[in-house]
């Protein structure tokens, strides 16, 4: 980081804005800073939405305890959580359409349905070659998404 930020590229860009290059005193970042607690209902509530939206049934105690055990735990994110749905056996033998696991998304990842033209640009995707992965990763970075983990005190993350 202090590499680039004596670059002769990085000043000039600094110059540019009016602003003074710097560094970084990397001694001062915790190298592994605290993780606010979540609470345990939110992350099972959240986890139990998963399952009513996307698998469209009430949740197991087992894999409740899984994935909410993941989430709190910081072993996942809510992205990850709603991709390993997504990508369960249960979702992939019910048949659904790229329309209609394209509507699954946006109800689940942005707690509404679908406009005509996303849902059209995702499903053009998807029969193009992309996967319910890169839609669960498109969705992740949107404000939407991120507010509904907001509410539910999780970290968005991505699927990597």
């Amino acid at each position: 980081m202090n590499g680039f930020c004596t670059s002769t590229e990085f000043g000039n860009l600094c110059a540019k804005y009016g602003i003074t290059p710097g560094s970084v005193d990397v001694s001062r970042i915790p190298v592994n800073p605290p993780k606010p607690k979540a609470d345990m209902n939110k992350i099972r509530d959240f986890v139990t939405r998963c399952y009513r939206v996307i698998l469209g049934r009430s949740p197991d105690e087992g894999g409740l305890n899984d994935w909410s055990n993941l989430l709190y735990n910081g072993r996942a994110t809510a992205a990850e959580i709603v991709y390993g749905f997504v990508d369960s056996d249960e979702f992939k033998n019910r048949g659904y359409s790229n329309s209609d696991a394209v509507e699954i998304l946006y109800n689940a990842m942005l707690d509404r349905g679908s406009d005509a033209d996303g849902k059209a640009g995702w499903v053009r995707l998807l029969e193009g070659g992309k996967t319910l992965k890169d839609v669960v990763n498109g969705f992740c970075v949107s404000v939407e998404f991120r507010g509904l983990c907001s509410q539910y005190g999780i970290t968005p993350g991505s699927v990597k």
